[in-house]
């Protein structure tokens, strides 16, 4: 099991055993985690330049594979590192301002996070090229869910390598550096807002 796994079953756990201490089910002379440390999560390869952003972004692709995953990427990027899920829920037909609850959130106890953004230019070929009759992204794949984000994971890292992008680059490797430079382009993500 990885440590941020074990992690977050352990603090489950805790929180299991501390509302059972607070309504007098149990009760213990020394807490069960009083000496527990928990384990320090491996770092997360998501950090890329923006150099090698726009490596992907320019780079000339003729395998279809590669050039859906760098696509997928790209709108990651543009869209402000939108995880996947909603990516390929959203009903693109007619939107110039891009309004959704993050499937992460809902039915949660902090409730639906409403994310609202104008979509970016940049953004917009992108989705023009892929979109189906129904608004949706469409790359003519039939997979499950599970099956493509595998499918563009593989890919995008065979793009990254063939490419010889420094970076491990992964699908939420594009989230990052947007956000680092969010506060630069404020003029650039107008009405950008998390509701």
């Amino acid at each position: 099991m990885a440590p941020v796994t074990c992690g977050m079953h352990m603090a489950h756990l805790k929180a299991i055993i501390n509302q059972a201490i607070r309504d007098k089910k149990v009760s213990y002379d020394t807490h069960p985690f009083e000496y527990y440390e928990r384990p320090a999560g491996m770092p997360k390869e998501r950090d890329i330049s923006v150099a090698d952003v726009k490596k992907i972004r320019d780079a000339e692709i003729k395998k279809k594979s590669q050039r859906v995953a760098r696509d997928v990427f790209m709108l990651s990027y543009y869209l402000g590192g939108i995880n996947l899920m909603d990516l390929m829920q959203y009903n693109f037909k007619d939107a110039k301002i891009m309004e959704y609850v993050r499937e992460k959130s809902k039915n949660t106890k902090k409730g639906d996070m409403k994310i609202s953004f104008t979509i970016p230019e940049e953004a917009k070929p992108i989705i023009k090229r892929w979109m189906g009759r129904n608004g949706k992204l469409d790359f003519g794949y039939k997979y499950s869910y599970p099956n493509f984000r595998n499918y563009v994971t593989k890919e995008i890292i065979r793009l990254g390598e063939r490419l010889e992008v420094e970076s491990h680059v992964v699908y939420y490797s594009a989230g990052n550096p947007l956000s680092n430079m969010v506060l630069n382009w404020a003029y650039h993500w107008k009405r950008w807002s998390i509701v």
